[in-house]
């Protein structure tokens, strides 16, 4: 057992160190790239994709472009002649999205410009773009958004763009002219709905942390479960607010931000493990294990290929579909094991919903992939049918953490109420002897520390009070008789105690109060006064046929004056057996 901790600590602190070293080498590249945070609201500009013409004077849309392997760092030229009645404003920009693609803008003055001069004829640069490969594995680093600065007067001019694609997978989309503010708010407001999305998932994990965190009554070997849902969420959040794009737009600089959603699909595999590896109903722990070695030794391998080789992205991703295939038919295989154990062991839980869910968010997942392979890459929004998998999964999971709350909440109340049950006399309806027994205990620590602090508030007094004549009721009218004798001297007893103390019913005839307040020794006159009247009343009842006689006594438990409450009790007995000698010489 001692080797298996060892071992699980030792692989924790690996991934822990792996994951660390991907975020100072990513991060690092990261940080050579140059970002500009960009500002933020009518939705009006001028679409202009198509129109776009090349050195050869052929026309096309410009979204349309593709590129293949022999394309790749090559350079091409294409033109675009800004009609010169389109209003320009000097906040408006060329705004679009691209994908593996180096580039340069360039700007001609024409003979149709609004503003033509002579002397500054000819091309103006006026913006690069490089990717650095800051993506996972190589050069890959999602999509980027771009805005090109144009000014008023630029009507009529003509743009000229040296496009150096880097992948295949290149491709420029959404190509226009707007306001450049307009146009972010447009891309943020289309991905409002996502980015509440992944907030709740991100929440449920949060939440989830704390949960365990903080309530009670989870089982130790419940808590790894526990911890890989909070995780699951956590990741799963980030993994879906990094793919609406919201943080990659508001600072403009996505090659971090894409590099961690590339590294959280990885790891986001390692606490679903977990999960499903504990919420089996057969006894096993081998798929985590199996999955994070996996993701490890992908991560790893990620690394490598990022440093050495630049593998793009859109081609390690087959590796992390065959993971997800992986983990698709070990939920499968899982489950078939789970249900011909319950069905075998009728105590087990059933587990088929909770895969149920596990196996939809795969199914979601593999999807994505799938789609994103067909497409070579090209998708713009890529993630759609996971982010609603995975928003699907945290629901079913929340209401399986709210059926598991409320099931303990449950247990808790009955265990409670077993245990009031176990400390209450079920004739009586008082406390038992156990119930005294462990209030007796309590008393004795609170004595010890009130003796040792001299603390001379401390003090309570204990009263013996028993039924006289019960065997003699028993023997001469039957033992239904003598229960309702005893039943009947209860009452007078809770009528003449009250709130003042409680009373235990420690043996067939016996009871104990114990008084506490101010001036106990007060109270206890004040209840035996009660009970004096009480025992009278109901004697003078002719509908009742049985006298009740008690016998009481009492003794002061008090902090500067008690050794021990044992000796507190014989005291109150011994008063007890005095006045029960006493009755019966009268």
């Amino acid at each position: 057992m001692k080797n298996k901790v060892i071992k699980r600590k030792v692989f924790i602190i690996t991934f822990v160190l792996v994951v660390l070293c991907w975020f100072i080498i990513i991060g690092y590249k990261a940080h050579l790239t140059e970002g500009n945070q960009i500002l933020l609201p009518e939705e009006d500009y001028f679409d202009c994709s198509e129109g776009w013409y090349d050195d050869e004077g052929n026309t096309f849309n410009i979204e349309d472009i593709s590129f293949d392997e022999d394309d790749i760092q090559k350079e091409f030229e294409f033109h675009y002649l800004i009609p010169a009645d389109l209003y320009l404003d000097d906040n408006y920009s060329i705004c679009f999205f691209s994908r593996a693609l180096d580039m340069e803008a360039y700007m001609l003055a024409t003979e149709e410009s609004v503003y033509y001069d002579p002397e500054t004829y000819g091309q103006q640069y006026f913006y690069e773009y490089e990717q650095n490969g800051a993506g996972l594995a190589g050069n890959d680093i999602g999509v980027v958004v771009h805005t090109i600065p144009i000014y008023w007067t630029d009507s009529g001019n003509e743009v000229t763009l040296i496009l150096k694609p880097t992948e295949v997978t290149a491709f420029i989309y959404d190509i226009r002219i707007q306001d450049t503010s307009v146009y972010n708010y447009s891309i943020l407001r289309e991905r409002w709905g996502k980015f509440l999305a992944s907030i709740i998932v991100l929440a449920f994990g949060i939440v989830s942390i704390f949960y365990t965190l903080f309530t009670p009554g989870i089982e130790k070997n419940k808590k790894s479960s526990y911890y890989a849902r909070a995780m699951f969420g956590i990741i799963a959040g980030i993994l879906l607010l990094n793919e609406t794009q919201v943080l990659q737009i508001l600072t403009g600089k996505p090659e971090l931000l894409t590099a961690i959603r590339y590294l959280l699909v990885l790891i986001v595999s390692f606490p679903l493990a977990v999960f499903i590896d504990e919420m089996s109903a057969v006894p096993h722990r081998h798929f985590a294990q199996s999955v994070g070695i996996i993701v490890l030794l992908l991560i790893l391998f990620e690394l490598v290929a990022n440093l050495f080789f630049k593998l793009p992205f859109y081609r390690t991703v087959i590796i992390t579909l065959l993971l997800v295939l992986f983990d698709y038919f070990m939920a499968f295989y899982l489950m078939i094991k789970d249900a011909i154990y319950c069905n075998s062991h009728f105590d087990a839980t059933p587990t088929f919903p909770s895969y149920m869910a596990v196996i939809f968010l795969l199914s979601c997942n593999l999807a994505d992939m799938i789609i994103y392979l067909v497409n070579d890459g090209h998708l713009v929004d890529c993630g759609r049918i996971s982010r609603i998998g995975y928003v699907v999964f945290i629901i079913l999971l929340l209401c399986r953490l709210m059926q598991l709350s409320i099931g303990r909440d449950h247990k808790a109340m009955l265990a409670e109420m077993y245990k009031a049950e176990a400390r209450t006399d079920a004739m009586t309806g008082l406390l038992n002897k156990g119930a005294f027994l462990e209030r007796e205990m309590d008393l004795t620590g609170k004595l010890w520390v009130a003796r040792r602090n001299q603390n001379e508030k401390f003090k309570f007094v204990i009263m013996s009070i028993d039924l006289n004549n019960l065997k003699v009721v028993n023997d001469t009218r039957g033992h239904a008789i003598g229960d309702k004798y005893i039943v009947s001297a209860a009452t007078i007893m809770k009528n003449a105690v009250g709130n003042e103390g409680e009373i235990y019913r420690v043996g067939g005839d016996e009871f104990m109060v114990l008084i506490f307040g101010n001036d106990p020794e007060r109270t206890y006159e004040h209840i035996v006064g009660s009970l004096i009247s009480g025992v009278k009343s109901y004697n003078e009842d002719s509908s009742n046929d049985i006298q009740i006689s008690l016998a009481y006594g009492h003794a002061l438990c008090s902090a500067l004056e008690s050794i021990s409450i044992y000796d507190v009790e014989k005291e109150a007995d011994n008063e007890m057996y005095e006045c029960k000698k006493a009755m019966k010489n009268s």
